[in-house]
Parts: structure tokens; sequence; C-alpha cells
């Protein structure tokens, strides 16, 4: 029992020693630590330690850092060149100071190197590093395509009408609808039209120089309206529903109306059975309606006469009587001459 007893105590000691090895350097080690304050121009920047960020933006202190170890410090900020310095040092118990002045990123190019491009007659070229255009020459005939004309330029025609949208032809080639300006065109003497619909065509002349721009301008006026060259008849009839012709052609049942009737006189017949037949004539005048109307009458039936039958007389029956006698007497006589 004695033993086990030792021997409880003998681990015991062993296990507080192998404590107070453990604890006390740790001990000593909670006042060995650092900081770095970290500032940067301009401020707002994100800031890595380490390569991890630490969720945090200039101006700012990292605090709680070991002295045995060197940090390396990044600073991020939008429309900035990242910022890094390595081997930062920290002091037990002091601050270590980091300050940084942020680059910008240079802007795009703004043109593409040895590039070249006109402004108005002149020539210019791109910068070997994109930042600019330098003026390169005065074009003598003008400038077009990035490159001076070798030979005279051509000329403009600047088209307008009121109203607008008229189709432009320039010699009878379709050029789109105004407003609208011809480029490249030749120097020399050319004939503009213009066509709207429910407008006149309008035509002129116009000189084209080198170089330069030529106008036409056009009211448009408007075209007349054609005047009409047929009429109408309006027919109607009472009873309704007869039967309508004009000039002997059947043209269907009143009431109607007649269309497209070449001015004049014509004949209007109007029929139904059980009426007489109804006509008239009516005189039509272009652009304008010319109104019939038939009453119709209706057809007289006749009362059929009756034939008198003879009247049955007693003379006259006695007279059938009689020839019947004289009829009969003479066969009889006839048959008593056969028998002599």
């Amino acid at each position: 029992m004695k033993k086990v007893a030792n021997m409880m105590g003998i681990i015991g000691l062993v296990f507080l020693l192998v404590c107070v090895c453990v604890l006390y350097p740790a001990a000593g080690q909670i006042g060995e630590i650092g900081s770095i304050s970290v500032t940067s121009s301009p401020s707002g920047a994100d800031i890595s330690l380490n390569g991890e960020p630490i969720n945090a933006v200039t101006p700012y202190t990292i605090q709680h850092l070991d002295p045995a170890y060197t940090y390396t410090i990044k600073l991020s900020l939008e429309g900035y060149q990242d910022w890094v310095q390595k081997n930062v040092n920290v002091v037990s118990q002091q601050t270590t100071y980091v300050s940084a002045t942020l680059t910008p990123i240079p802007p795009p190019p703004v043109c593409t190197p040895y590039a070249t491009k006109c402004i108005g007659n002149n020539l210019y070229r791109c910068s070997y590093d994109g930042s600019r255009w330098d003026f390169m020459e005065s074009c003598e005939y003008g400038c077009s395509g990035g490159a001076c004309n070798s030979v005279p330029p051509r000329g403009y025609i600047s088209v307008s009408s009121s109203p607008s949208g008229a189709n432009i032809y320039l010699d009878d080639a379709y050029h789109g609808t105004t407003p609208r300006t011809i480029a490249a065109v030749a120097p020399g003497h050319y004939t503009v039209s213009l066509d709207l619909p429910g407008y006149q065509r309008y035509e002129t002349g116009v000189d084209v120089s080198a170089g330069g721009t030529s106008s036409v301008s056009a009211s448009l006026v408007l075209s007349p309206t054609p005047s009409p060259t047929s009429g109408t008849i309006s027919v109607s009839s009472s009873p309704s529903g007869a039967y309508i012709y004009l000039d002997n052609t059947y043209k269907g049942i009143a009431p109607l109306t007649i269309t497209d009737v070449s001015p004049g006189t014509h004949a209007i017949k109007a029929t139904l059975a059980g009426y007489e037949d109804w006509s008239t004539n009516t005189e039509v005048t272009s652009g304008s309606t010319a109104s019939v109307s038939a009453s119709l009458t209706q057809t007289s039936t006749p009362t059929p006469t009756p034939t008198p039958k003879a009247p049955t007389t007693v003379l006259g029956v006695i007279a059938a009587l009689a020839i019947s006698g004289i009829i009969a007497a003479k066969v009889r006589r006839g048959g008593k001459y056969k028998k002599k």
C-alpha cells in the first residue's frame, strides 16, 4: 500500500514539474508581443497580412503580433496598384509603423500606337505609348481614311425637304430619303429629284465642286385632287324589292346604289311581279348622285264575262217532240215498204 502511495506521489511530482516547465515560458511570452501600424495615401486600402485579408482598411494597427516572426503587408485599393512590403519586423511591446504611398493605375491608351486619323484636313498619328495624338501634316487635297488624299477630293450634296421623308434621286440613282447628305460626289453637274406620295415631283440642277458642299432645299407642293369622272344613281322603289335595270342591264334589287355611271342620260326600269313595269330617264353628272324613286302600280285583273244560256221554253220542248215523232214515222214507213 505504501508502495502505491509512493508511486502516486512520484507521478504527481513529475506532472507538476512538467506543468511548470511548459507554462512558465508561455507566461513569460504573454508580454512579448508587438503591433504594426499601417497607413496609406490615399487611405481606405484593404490590408492583407502574410497573404491573408484581415478585414481592415488603412489607417489601422495590427496587434498581438509575435516578435519571433517577420510579416508581409499588402495594401489594395481600386484604381491603384497593389503595394507590398515584406520582412516587417515586430519588437516586443512596441509598434512598428508602415506607411505606403499608392500609385494610380495608368489610364487605358487613348489610341493604338502609331495609328493615324484625320481631323479636318490634318493628319495625326498616335504616340508610341498610345497616350496622345500627334500632328503629322496638313493635307493639300484633304484627309480621309487616316491618310492624305493623293487626288483632289470629291464633293457633297446636302438635300432637305419640307415635309421630310422624300425619296432622293441623283441622276435617277436612289440615295435614300430627306434629310440626307450625299458624300463622295465627283465634281460636275447633276439633277436632283425628290418624290413623296401625295406631292408633286421636285427636280432641280446642282453643281458639285471638289471638296465643297452643295445644298438643295425643297418645299414640296401637294398634288391636285383628281376630278371625278363618273357619277352615281340611287334607286328606290315602292314597294321595295323591284328588279332594277340600267340601260336594259340588270343591276340588282331596290333599294340600291349604282356606282361608276358615266355622265349623261340613262334609262332606269323597275319590274316587280304583280306590278306594271316602271321606267324613266335620269341625268348623271360627274361626282354627283342622281336619285330615282319608282312608285309601282299594281296590275288590274279583268273580271270574266259569263256566257248566257238559252232559256228552256215549252215551245222548244214541243218542237223537239214533233221532230222526234216525224223521224219515227218515217222509220216505220220505210220498214213496211221493204216487207212488200
